[in-house]
């Protein structure tokens, strides 16, 4: 993120024309945009959900319980910092996603000499690089199934067990182009070690709109169901009702998940 930002306030210090810095609402871009904001001296907006026009926007608050206007004065003629949740905006046919990678050497030696991090940067210290191991499924934020696991699938064992078969069943299904399905995850299931944090939807981790969500013992913190509540269909599964996650769902199966998903998963 430090390499990022320094190489991003390089550029607009050289580009006066730009009007918009924007990222799309995922973890990395969450870890850069501040510090951009910070050492640029301007005021982002985050999350945004809305266009309304070129100085309004729509985004929401308070875990999503509410949808804000932010608004910039029609004489401001600044530069804006904004992050959008991607699954409002969708690609078209004719639009494309390109990918830069800054770990090539062919772009590091492109940088500014500004854009460079000493080894001493103070509070930064380098420990190691953990990538997540190609899975071929779609990224969370791109994903048209989803299947989450919670802390109803008690262990790591089990949470793997029960859970990537059923996500991997999906590419039986033409519906959703014959694609596996993602993997997703509870903050309580990361914290104990179940997964990467990289597979984390909440609040505090990201925010994903599939087609298509199936939530397995999960009971629906706020914090996760920020994360989530955009989706289309919503599934759960869990041997306990009254759940907050009801709240939510189109669909309620109440069940052990230990029965449930491997029946789940033969049928799909």
């Amino acid at each position: 993120p430090e390499l990022v930002t320094n190489y991003l306030k390089a550029i607009l210090k050289n580009e006066k024309d730009i009007t918009n810095v924007i990222f799309n609402t995922q973890t990395l871009s969450k870890a850069i945009f501040p510090r951009l904001s910070a050492q640029l001296n301007i005021q982002p907006t985050n999350d945004i959900v809305k266009i309304v026009d070129e100085n309004s926007f729509i985004k929401p608050m308070f875990a999503g319980n509410i949808l804000s206007k932010v608004e910039y004065s029609p004489s401001h003629s600044g530069l804006k910092i904004l992050t959008f949740r991607t699954g409002n905006f969708p690609l078209s046919e004719s639009e494309q996603v390109t990918e830069i990678n800054l770990n090539e050497q062919s772009n590091i030696a492109s940088l500014p000499d500004s854009a460079s991090i000493s080894a001493d940067t103070p509070f930064n210290k380098f420990v190691k690089v953990e990538l997540p191991q190609d899975t071929g499924r779609p990224d969370l934020s791109q994903a048209k199934v989803i299947v989450t696991g919670g802390r109803g699938l008690k262990t790591k064992e089990n949470f793997e067990k029960l859970i990537t078969p059923l996500a991997d069943s999906f590419a039986n299904v033409a519906k959703y182009n014959n694609t596996k399905a993602s993997i997703g995850a509870t903050r309580a299931v990361v914290d104990l070690g179940f997964v990467n944090n990289s597979l984390q939807i909440g609040q505090t981790g990201k925010i994903v709109q599939p087609e298509l969500y199936v939530a397995c013992g999960v009971s629906g913190a706020i914090q996760h169901l920020a994360g989530m509540k955009g989706s289309k269909v919503v599934v759960g599964i869990n041997k306990e009702e009254g759940q907050p996650l009801e709240q939510v769902s189109d669909y309620t199966l109440i069940g052990d998940v230990d029965t449930v998903l491997p029946e789940l998963t033969a049928k799909v």
